[in-house]
Order: C-alpha cells, then structure tokens, then sequence
C-alpha cells in the first residue's frame, strides 16, 4: 500500500491522485480475502465492512474522474476535493497497516483491540466517499451535469425485436419483471459487453410536468444502484434511458449471459412438476443467506427497497435442468445467483417516504402491518425490508410459497388459511375467501409468525427458525429490539451504524459459514 500511495506525494494533479486511490482501494479489497482464519462473525465484518468501503469508494472516485473533468468545475470545488482525496489516502493507508497486525497478532487480539479501531477507520472512510458523493450530486443536480455513462441515448442503447411499447408485453412469469434483447454501442460504463444481450428494463413512471423532477430522481437511484456490485445481489446497471412516449425513465441492468436462464424464486416456488425434488437445505439456505446480504447491501447504497418479495427475486437457472430428477443439478438451480430488481420503489434511508400503503394482499402479505392499508402507519425504514425479507425466509425453507395459483387467478395458500383457522383468528366461513383471510395486517403476521415457529424447526432447524421469527418481529421485540429506532434520534449516522452491525451479527452470523 505504502508503494501505491507513495505516487501521490508527487505533483500529479486531483485526476491522477484519484487514479492511485482507485488502485488503493482494488489492492485493499482483494487484500482482505487473505484473511482466512478468523471467526466466522469476524469474517462477515471484515468482509462487508472493508471490502464493500473500497468497491463504494471505487466507484465514488470514478463519478469524481469524470465530474473533475469539467471545465466550470470552480477552484473551491477542487480544493474540497482535493482535501476529501488526502483524507482518504491517510485512512486506506491506516487500514491496510491494521489489517498487517491482524495477521502478525492472535486472533483473539484482532477481535478484542482491533475491531474498535477498524470499523472506525471504516467508518471514517463511508463518511468520506459521502461528501465527495454530495459534492457531485450537487453539481450534476445544479448545473444539469449528467454522467455519460449514466444516461444511454438512443444511440447507445437500442431494442432488439419491436418498438419501445414492445416492453410492456413480455414480463418473466408470475412477476412484473421484463427481459428484453437490447443492442448496447459505445456505452463508457460497460465496454466488457458491448454488443447484444439481455436486459433488465425496469420503469419509472411519472406524471405530466414532472419529467425534469423524474429525470433527477432517476438519474440519483442509478447513481446509487451504481455503486453495487454484482456479488452484492444486485443486478448490474448499465444506466438509465428516458422514454417520452410512456411517460417514464428506465433502469437499464444486464443480465449474465454464462449464468443460466432468470426465472423468479416465485416462478419456482410454484413449478408444480412432481419429478422435482425439494431443493437441499444447503441449497435453501444459501438462497436465504444472498438475500440476506442483498438486504444489507441495499442499506449500504442508503437506500431501503420497500417491495422485496419473490416476485422480485431472480435466480439465474441453468438451461433445461427443471425437467430432470438429477440431484445435484435440482441443487445447482438454487445455488445460482440470486438477485434483488425492481427497484422503482425505493427511496433513501433515512429520508422521508410517502405514507403511502399497499391494498394489494398480493403485496401485503410481504409487508409489515405498519406498510399495509390504504395509508401506512409509519415511515419505511430497514426494520419493514428485514420483515419481507423474513416472508421470503419462510417460504423459502418451507419451499412453499402463500400466494398459490389456479387457473390463472392467485389465492392464499391452503397452510395459511388452516393456521388461520386453528387460530381463531378468521371465521369458518370465510376458508376460501383470500381477502377475507388476509384483511387484517396484524393477523396476517401473527399467521405468519406461527407457521415459522411449527413448521420451520423440522424443516430448518432451531436456529433458523428463530432468526425467521426475529426478522417477523423486528419492529416489536425481536432480536431484542434492536431495529427501532427511537424518535427523535440525534445522530442518525451512529444509529445507521449501529443498525447496520446489529445487522450482521444478528442476522448473516446466524448463517453456516
């Protein structure tokens, strides 16, 4: 590290000193992989906490490469930066050196005297890569400056196969996903897959006379969605395109063409061949363990989702193995990359969001009971995606999922509605009446909450039935109540914080290593 950065006391400008820190950080990230015999709750931290800082860092300092490139780019702007960059510089310097007494010193030590000192210098870091964030936010939102990489014009990304209204017709099935066959030119953000290929088009509609507001609000979601990578659980977006003759901006995301086919995880959950066998637990597990990380990394990005249900979770399926028996290949469908889409919902953590609820059981039951009803009860926050991400859990590890489906028409399971019986909690009569069975939110995680606790422990074992419970709960007592932040916190980035680690050992330390 020392030799990398040591090219940064020269005179080399604000450009070249972000092009060593962009090498710094790449030399860190893949420094930390070497650290191979801690603890299992110890790895997660090192993992997530120093590796996700150096790819966030990453592709901060990119968007400032470009930014600093402009000519009306003022002198204070630069020196501001300029003196973030010598902070940043002086904090991957410290931490690769503590990272060096971790592996020279027992373990015990480096849990005990370093990791205070750790996710501090993490943090340090986070806080850094957020002003320089700010900083370019405020030009691109001031000055109309829009990354090329960003926004695709006609010329850069084009469909294959049918007008821009084509979109609309050809959803993934059991879900509001659309795949489309796109030809991608001259694209500075992915010159590895130029050419053709399979896109994920997500839109983002809005009204008319507010297309300048939109564009902005788009052009900061794939900002932010930029910054993931595809290990994250979240597909990689290659920008964003506006549509007039719909009224919307598109998120554009490719598609991993050696990866297998994208099936939804709701797609699968209802595949009624009998030759199918349940998927191992290992393999349900490590479904639950992606999306669990894809949650985390959501909140990492500032960002809460609002809409993660198996609907939106794709899992890309080897070709033609959903018609075979074979084990091991049933296994590998599930241990495929998971990914978390429509993001059209999501909003900054932290920020206000519309007290807007669902009426849709078929969203509903996803959703915490302070999200459900024509007007949500509360704000969103982590705690309501860490209760979805609980109902995806659950039927994951059941391999069952509540919204069964007849001839085309979608009804609440059959083990939902007799739960709901045993428990006193609907009348008789109303067994096949799926708004009736699901029209009080309470009841519907009470339901929920049951199943886990009698269903789960011979399906998943104790621990992660406890874990499924937790995450049902989050917002009442569970996992101590750890998740509710109180009103009127005074320092919300110390709560994030604390939110965040609570997190991973709360939840992804639960997880077999």
């Amino acid at each position: 590290m020392e030799a990398i950065v040591g090219v940064a006391g020269l005179a080399i400008g604000i450009p070249g000193l972000i092009d060593v820190l962009i090498t710094a950080c790449n030399y860190l990230a893949e420094k930390v992989n070497d650290y191979k015999d801690a603890p299992a709750s110890l790895q997660e931290i090192r993992a997530m906490e120093v590796e996700l800082v150096s790819t966030q860092l990453t592709a901060q300092l990119e968007s400032a490469k470009i930014v600093i490139k402009y000519p009306d780019v003022s002198d204070g702007l630069k020196a501001y930066l300029g003196a973030r960059l010598s902070d940043i510089k002086d904090r991957l310097v410290k931490t690769d050196n503590l990272l060096e007494k971790y592996k020279r010193r027992s373990i015990a030590y480096a849990w005990l005297g370093g990791k205070k000192e750790l996710l501090k210098l993490v943090r340090d870091l986070r806080k850094l890569g957020q002003d320089v964030d700010a900083a370019l936010n405020g030009i691109w939102r001031h000055k109309k400056m829009v990354p090329s990489r960003l926004f695709l014009t006609s010329s850069q990304f084009q469909l294959i196969g049918g007008d821009e209204d084509e979109t609309t017709k050809n959803p993934l099935p059991h879900s509001e996903i659309y795949l489309r066959e796109g030809f991608l030119t001259n694209c500075e953000n992915a010159k590895d897959i130029r050419g053709r290929g399979t896109f994920i088009l997500e839109p983002m509609l809005y009204h008319w006379g507010e297309q300048e507001s939109a564009s902005e609000e788009a052009l900061l979601l794939a900002s932010k969605l930029y910054k993931a990578e595809i290990s994250h659980g979240i597909p990689r977006i290659i920008g964003y395109r506006h549509v007039p003759s719909r009224q919307c901006h598109e998120l554009v995301f490719s598609i991993p063409s050696d990866r297998g086919t994208p099936r939804t995880l709701h797609d699968l959950l209802l595949c009624s061949n009998p030759a199918i066998r349940v998927p191992s637990l290992t393999a349900r597990l490590n479904v639950c363990y992606q999306l669990a990380k894809a949650v985390l990394f959501t909140y990492d990005l500032e960002l809460v989702h609002k809409n993660i249900r198996p609907q939106n979770l794709i899992i890309l399926c080897p070709e033609d193995t959903l018609d075979t028996t074979d084990e091991k290949t049933i296994r590998s469908i599930i241990l495929g990359t998971v990914f978390l889409t429509n993001w059209e919902s999501s909003r900054n953590a932290g920020h206000a969001t519309k007290l807007l609820g669902s009426k849709d059981w078929q969203q509903g039951i996803y959703q915490h009971p302070q999200r459900q009803g024509q007007k949500a009860d509360a704000y969103y926050v982590m705690g309501h995606d860490i209760y979805s991400l609980g109902v995806c859990m659950l039927e994951v590890l059941l391999w069952k999922t509540f919204m069964d489906q007849k001839n085309g028409v979608y009804h609440i399971s059959q083990l939902y509605q007799e739960r709901a019986l045993h428990l006193g909690l609907v009348q008789p009569d109303f067994f096949g009446n799926t708004q009736a069975m699901t029209k009080i939110p309470r009841n519907v995680q009470k339901i929920l909450i049951d199943i886990a606790r009698t269903e789960l422990p011979a399906a998943a074992g104790d621990k992660m039935t406890e874990l499924v419970v937790n995450c049902l709960t989050c917002l009442e007592d569970g996992f101590g109540g750890q998740f509710i932040i109180p009103e009127g916190e005074e320092d919300e980035e110390e709560e994030n914080h604390n939110i965040r680690l609570r997190y991973m050992l709360d939840v992804l330390s639960i997880f077999p290593s």
